[in-house]
């Protein structure tokens, strides 16, 4: 029982003395400069990665790095520095501290490092760049996709009430000059005729409204010409709306709208976007 008790005083002093990462740290940095590079990385490799500050942490990779070259575990060594690196890629190492072959040592590992980061960050740079320009070629072919919108729409130019017309327009619709040109001189002269001797016949009544005399013979030859003249008109009307409605030749004509329609575009925080297009 009382060596227990004895162990736990032991283990509780040793919780109460036991020293802060920062005062490792200190604690390595004199072993360093004493020249036991054995007790440097012992205690840098414990407490490395438990210094808040980066100076500091900087500062201990350079000592881990160059103990682990003193004891000639180069690959190591390496390992430390490129994690500097990492850190801080500007980081150099005082001549009047380090030797030169550790000086030398590690400016070919700064080298190779910056080199090998240059060419992941133009990697990652031209990765980023084509995923972006692929990115704005989709999004502008979707804007550009139907954005002009044909519609196409078919009427018929020639009423079908054209095909009864009279003086011979039916037939001049129809493509058939020779008659339209027989029918609109064949209908003007009877109607013509039809007027001028209903009004010679009306001129010959006297005050009473009567027909006297020679005008009497004169009225009744008028009133011939005017009748055969109308059923004639009437004749060649009706001929005409029949051959008018026989050849009737529809004329189409076809008229291409363009619609423009706008898309609809819905922004994000990362400034893309994607837009949705409906046709109306």
């Amino acid at each position: 029982m009382k060596k227990i008790f004895l162990s736990l005083i032991l283990l509780n002093s040793i919780v109460l003395y036991a020293l802060t990462p920062k005062e490792e740290f200190n604690k390595a940095k004199n072993y360093f400069n004493f020249g036991n590079y054995d007790r440097t990385i012992s205690i840098l490799k414990k407490n490395i990665v438990k210094l808040e500050n980066k100076d500091d942490k900087i500062e201990g990779l350079k000592l881990l790095g160059a103990s682990l070259f003193f004891k000639n575990k180069k690959e190591e060594s390496k390992k430390q520095f490129r994690e500097l690196l990492s850190i801080y890629d500007k980081v150099v190492l005082d001549s009047l501290i380090y030797p030169p072959p550790l000086i030398t040592f590690f400016n070919k590992i700064k080298k190779e490092f910056i080199v090998k980061n240059n060419m992941m960050k133009d990697i990652i740079k031209k990765d980023k760049k084509k995923k972006e320009d692929a990115k704005k070629q989709i999004v502008i072919k979707e804007i550009k996709f139907k954005e002009i919108h044909e519609v196409k729409t078919t009427i018929e130019k020639n009423s079908y009430f054209m095909a009864i017309a009279p003086f011979g327009y039916a037939q001049y619709r129809n493509n058939q000059k020779g008659k339209a040109y027989m029918f609109l001189t064949a209908e003007s002269i009877l109607l013509a005729s039809n007027i001028v001797s209903y009004l010679l016949t009306y001129n010959l009544k006297d005050k009473n409204g009567y027909y006297t005399g020679s005008n009497k013979t004169k009225a009744e030859v008028y009133n011939t010409i005017t009748k055969y003249t109308f059923i004639a008109f009437i004749s060649f009307v009706a001929y005409g709306a029949i051959d008018g409605t026989i050849n009737y030749k529809p004329i189409f004509e076809t008229n291409i709208i363009k619609i423009k329609n706008k898309p609809i575009r819905i922004s994000f925080l990362n400034g893309s976007f994607i837009s949705f297009k409906y046709d109306f």
